[in-house]
């Protein structure tokens, strides 16, 4: 995939053409000095440090009803975290208070959630389990680990 875009790239001519090409990518580290050299300009978007994170669960539960809701000590405890890790926390906390057929949900619920991202995130990095031979997988037909 990458030497089809590097081709691609070099295929046009962004000044002739009017082209201004921007890629973005979450793994840099996978990209070699060819591709590097094709792009003038690098701008890195770190992770949100806590602050941003905070900024990011209110704005993303501006809309949910959430009891004792405490985005900063939240922010504290999701420490690497992306916007979109965020996201899915907020998502399985959801899934969850709907499985037990609650439409509100408690700062302890989102807690809840956080733990069980990071345990599935570490499971995710591990690449076998230590005494079986057998790779790790994770469970359901999309991909995705659920509990429900």
């Amino acid at each position: 995939a990458v030497n089809t875009l590097l081709k691609s790239i070099d295929e046009i001519s962004l000044i002739q053409d009017d082209v201004l090409l921007i890629g973005a990518t979450n793994h840099p580290d996978q990209l070699d000095a060819a591709a590097w050299r094709r792009f003038d300009e690098i701008v890195n978007f770190p992770k949100p440090d806590s602050g941003m994170r905070a900024d990011i669960l209110r704005i993303v539960t501006r809309r949910m009803d959430i009891d004792d809701f405490d985005p900063d000590a939240l922010a504290e405890a999701t420490e690497g975290l992306t916007g979109s890790d965020l996201r899915l926390v907020l998502r399985e906390a959801v899934l969850d208070a709907l499985t037990e057929e609650r439409t509100t949900l408690t700062q302890e619920d989102l807690l809840e959630a956080i733990e069980g991202f990071e345990e599935r995130d570490n499971l995710k990095n591990m690449d076998m389990i230590d005494g079986d031979g057998d790779a790790l997988v994770a469970g359901g037909s999309d991909g995705h680990a659920h509990d429900h």
